[in-house]
Formats: structure tokens, sequence, C-alpha cells
């Protein structure tokens, strides 16, 4: 596992309403203090380094989790990637003199990338976080120097913010000394102190431990942010609270190889307050309504309780636990709601005969709160995307007339491979591999549509799932249209069946590039199309001859593999024009002459790796340059 020294820092605020009405705590005793009016968020993710550092592509994809996370609680996001030091050094210096300049206001700078360490001549260690263009500092000390930020000048920046509350977060093993670090009890129940100014600090290890690539620090801090953290179950979390429980789970889940510490600012007129989240007011998981939706018939499940309801929707068939206690069984693509349960942080669990999953819910009075659960294929190799609007093709006049015009989509939340197809799994379930270039770990190749078709309803039937296609292999397909094609199936495709398939030209386009955590970028998760995926340069001394293993390059922002390079992907669609109008969840034609694949492969040169760009072939043409990447629908699409 690649590890990173990583520094995440964060100056935090509350979670409220997207109104921006103004945040207000109740105290025990009934009185109400105002804490903020404003919140700004800050969000750095750097992944693409050069100058001897190693990629980060899990800095990256943290990044923008929490960018999604933040916005799902009303935050103001800017969120910026892959930042050299003048551009980073200006996007923050725009959010602390801008976004700053407001008492009432809390701000949130979030980074995440390499950090280091230099030590002085007196002994004492300084750390900085690492814009992708900084030398290492044992190679090129002066320009290190010059292009690292100092933890010196985040002080400093901690200073000139306005706003009352801050609080930073580093996930790394930190070493410096502007921090008074160290474990504050967990105050009872929130009181008028946390109104007073406050720079509190949290790390994710102490110094000399290493952080991995792969973050429990910002896992466990995203859970917090859910209720988890709340440890008195009053329906707040504090910024001592957070740390009490970062502190506490980071430890165990990296079987003590991090230690997480948190203190505030040595200084007395910025040490008094204390941060507070506001539970329960978020636009994502804990999305709180007066009624249910109009557009399902709700089943209502009532308890003895009279204080809130939970609605629940459910791509599994299973029993519902509250609290340990069994509810009622839900089935699949099912809604239910329970209704009078009493306010507070709940524990609701989903049992199948496959799978158990658990979620933590808070419950207010007369209100609804919302959860729903999906399948966890993280096992199988599948990776959820969420579904969303994007602008599909190119419209610049880079690429092919065929991707135009640029259109908006909108995709339904699915499941894609994280990986190619690989040759060993496929001889698993079809017994036979002829892929050209042989290797287990490569992508298979040499398979016709037609075999990716059978294979997709194969595996679902191994897995008892329902087959997504029914081939009908005597009555030859009306809509295929190639002279050249001697089998022509016909096949209908049902997309609500939850079995295996291929992906939409749509749902791949949108997979590759990173979903709703796109950053935008020309190939699938960089711009640099070396780092993501296995192409030829013309160049360049080194040809590449044969497919690669699976996964060896970067991920996409979706922690997906080889979607630009490596093999072509073969995709449902036929191949045809694009529309000028907007479109929900398209299949493509009713008929043509080829099908769709995607991505380019290792014999490609990189412009034929962009995300917009087309390939077609006959579906019943077996190459060695053609593979193909498994999806499944989310139930209810």
């Amino acid at each position: 596992m690649d590890m990173r020294n990583t520094l995440i820092v964060v100056v935090f605020c509350i979670l409220l309403v997207p109104s921006f009405a103004g945040i207000v705590a109740k105290l025990p005793n009934g009185k109400e203090i105002s804490l903020y009016e404003t919140v700004y968020a800050l969000v750095i993710g750097n992944g693409d380094y050069s100058n001897g550092w190693n990629d980060l592509p899990n800095a990256v994809k943290d990044a923008g989790e929490v960018a999604m996370k933040f916005r799902q609680f009303g935050f103001n996001v800017t969120d910026k990637y892959n930042l050299n030091s003048a551009e980073m050094n200006k996007a923050i210096s725009e959010f602390v003199y801008t976004q700053g300049k407001d008492e009432n206001s809390a701000l949130l700078v979030y980074y995440a990338g390499h950090g280091d360490t230099e030590i002085s001549a007196d002994g004492e260690k300084l750390g900085y976080i690492i814009p992708v263009d900084t030398p290492l500092q044992q190679q090129n000390p002066l320009l290190f120097s010059d292009k690292a930020i100092s933890m010196m000048k985040i002080e400093e920046y901690s200073l000139k913010i306005k706003s009352r509350h801050v609080l930073m977060l580093f996930d790394s093993c930190f070493s410096g000394s502007i921090f008074d670090l160290g474990r504050n009890p967990v105050p009872p129940v929130i009181d008028e102190k946390a109104q007073a100014k406050v720079r509190q600090y949290i790390t994710s290890g102490s110094e000399d431990e290493s952080v991995p690539d792969k973050s429990y620090f910002k896992t466990c801090f995203l859970q917090g942010l859910d209720g988890y953290a709340d440890l008195n179950r009053d329906g707040y979390v504090t910024g001592q609270e957070l740390g009490s429980y970062l502190s506490d789970q980071v430890v165990n889940y990296t079987n003590r190889a991090q230690h997480p510490q948190f203190g505030k600012i040595r200084n007395p007129n910025l040490d008094k307050g204390d941060f507070v989240f506001v539970l329960g007011q978020s636009s994502g998981a804990l999305t709180n309504s007066t009624s249910p939706s109009n557009k399902e018939a709700d089943q209502e499940v009532e308890t003895e309780y009279r204080t809130g309801s939970i609605r629940i929707e459910s791509s599994i068939a299973g029993d519902i636990y509250l609290d340990k206690k069994l509810i009622c069984s839900i089935g699949q693509g099912e809604i239910k709601t329970i209704k009078r349960t009493p306010t507070g942080i709940h524990d609701v669990e989903l049992r199948s005969p496959k799978e158990t999953q658990s979620k933590r819910i808070n419950v207010y009075q007369d209100q609804l709160s919302e959860l729903r659960f999906i399948p966890d294929l993280s096992a199988q190799g599948m990776v959820y995307v969420e579904g969303s609007s994007f602008m599909m093709g190119d419209d610049f006049g880079v690429g092919d007339p065929d991707e135009k015009p640029l259109h908006k989509v909108n995709i339904s939340s699915f499941y894609i491979g994280k990986y190619e197809l690989t040759q060993k799994i496929f001889k698993e379930i079809m017994g036979y591999n002829t892929s050209y270039f042989m290797n287990p770990d490569a992508p298979v190749e040499m398979v016709s549509w037609y075999e990716c078709i059978d294979l997709c309803n194969k595996l679902s039937k191994k897995e008892d799932l329902e087959p997504v296609y029914t081939i009908i292999q005597s009555v030859k397909d009306p809509g295929n249209m190639q002279p050249e094609d001697d089998i022509k199936w016909q096949v209908i495709y049902e997309p609500r069946a939850n079995g295996y398939r291929l992906p939409t030209e749509a749902e791949w386009e949108y997979a590759a590039r990173g979903g709703k955590l796109s950053r935008s970028t020309q190939y699938a998760g960089s711009s640099n199309p070396w780092t993501i995926g296995w192409y030829n340069d013309p160049d360049s001394d080194e040809w590449l001859w044969e497919t690669q293993p699976v996964g060896a390059k970067q991920a996409n922002e979706l922690g997906l593999f080889d979607m630009s390079g490596n093999v072509y992907e073969w995709c449902w669609d036929w191949y045809g024009d694009y529309p000028s109008t907007e479109l929900h969840n398209p299949d493509g034609p009713a008929s043509g002459n080829y099908r769709v694949i995607r991505g380019g492969s290792f014999y490609s040169e990189s412009m034929r790796l962009r995300l917009s760009l087309r390939g077609y072939d006959r579906p019943n043409r077996y190459f060695s340059l053609i593979g193909m990447r498994l999806a499944r629908s989310v139930g209810g699409n």
C-alpha cells in the first residue's frame, strides 16, 4: 500500500441549513445562543505530484468526498484540485481575506495531499503542506522552502481570519509547535462558553507515525459528522467531542498505528470557545421534511412512540431492526416509514441472507428523517456511482464530429466494475479464455459483444440474481443492420433487473468523468494521461505491444481503474448521432450497424483516450484491443 505523510487542514464550521438563516444552539436551561450566520468552505486536494513525490489518488478522492459531504450539509463550498504553489497560496489568501472577514461567519479549509517536516538548527520541527510542483526537501531545500507552505504560514492565516471559530484537522503525523495539543475532557453539555473565539486543531497522528493513502481519519471524521461523535447524545457535536471521538476511533481502526491528538492555539484570546456542530440539519443523509414523498406509496409501520419518523428505502429485501429490535420486513425496491420513533440517534439495521448493513440516524420531533439501503458490492469489485446530471460529449472543436453536440444527460445511480474484467474471471465464468495476450491479471480481449452479454447472464444466474438480458438466439434482431454480422441474436434489455450487464454509453462516460466527484480532467482521473492509462506515445522510445495487468495505474475520482487505455470496453448501445435535447438514462438508438466501444487501448495515442471520444465496432467482432467492464443497476432505476 502506498503511504502518505499527508497533511489535511480543516478550518471548520457548524452544520447549517441551506437557507443560512443563522445557527442557534439551545442550552439545557432553555436559553438560546447565536453561533454563526454564514459558513464557507475551501477544499483543496493534491494528488498529481511531480519532482519526486509519489501520486496520491486517494488524497484527491478524500477531498472530493469531503466536499460532497459539506455541500450536503449546506456549506458554501469552493473546491480546487492539484494546485501548484502559486495557485495554492492564492486560493488560501483569497479565501481568508474574502470569506473570513466577517466575525459572525465560520470558515472551513480542507487540504489533502503530501506533508513534510523540517528540523531547524535549534531542534524545533516545522510542518509543511506540499503543492504539486514542490521538489523533495532533500533534493532542493531552497526551492522546497520557497514553494511549500509552512505551518507558521497556516498559523498566520488563522490569526488573520476574523471569523469567530476555527477548527483545523491535520490528517498526517504532525510535527510542529504552534498548537497546544492534548486530551481535553468532553463537556457534558453545550454552554455559553462556546460563543467565545477559538482556534482548535486535531491531528490524525503523533510524530513519526505514517498515514496510509487510504485515510481512516477521513472516514471516521465523516462518520463523526453523521452523529457518531455526539458522545453525550444532546444533538450537538463540539470540537472537543470530535477530537475525543477521532482519537478513540482512529487508534482502533489502525491497530494503534495512529494516535490522533487535539487542542487549541497557544493564544489566550483565541482558546476559550468550542466549535459546535448542530446535527440533523443536513440536506444529505439526515434529510428532514414534514411528510413523505407523494410519488411513492409508503408502507407505514407504527411503534408505541409519538415523536418522529424514519423513512426507509431499500434495494435489498430483508428485515429492519431498530436499536436491535425487529420492526418489520422490507422487500427490494420498497419504502417503509417507521412512525412515532423517539427523538435522538438510533441504529437501524437491515439484515438479509447475503449481508447485514447498519446505519445511524438522528430523529427529531415531528420530522421525517430518511435513509436508504443499497447492496454493498465492494467485495465483488463493484463501485457505487451516485446519479446526477452531466454534460456529455465535446462541443469545443477538439474531438471528432460524432462527439457533438454537447448535451445534458441525467443518470440514475448504478454500480460499475472497479476494473476491466480480467481473463481469470472470464475463464471462471465461461470456462475458456481466447485472449490474444495471455495473462490472467490482464483484461480479457478477443471477446465479441455477444459473449459479453452471455457472460453477464451467466454470472447473474451464478449469484442468484435476476438476469438483465433475455437472449433469443433463434430470432434475428430486426434492429441489427450490420450485413457482416452472422449472429444477430435478439437481446431484450431489462435495466431494472439486479443482475450484471454492460454499462450504457452515457453511464460509461459519466463514471469515467468521475461522476459527482468529477474534477473535469481530460482523461479518466487526470489531465496527465500517463498517470492513469496504458497507451502509446509516438514520441517515446518505449512502445507498448500488449495489454497490462488491471489496476496498475492511478484510479479516477470514483476509484475506477483503466477507463482510459489498456483495452476498449464494450457498451450496450447501438452507435448513432447524439441528440441535442436533454436525456434521462439514455440507452442508445433502437437500431444500428455497430455497438459502442469506449476508453481507448494500449495501442492508442493519448488523444484517443479522451473522455468524450467514441468508438464502435461490429457486435460479432473479436479484436485484441476490445474487452469489457461489468455494471449493475440499483433497484428502482
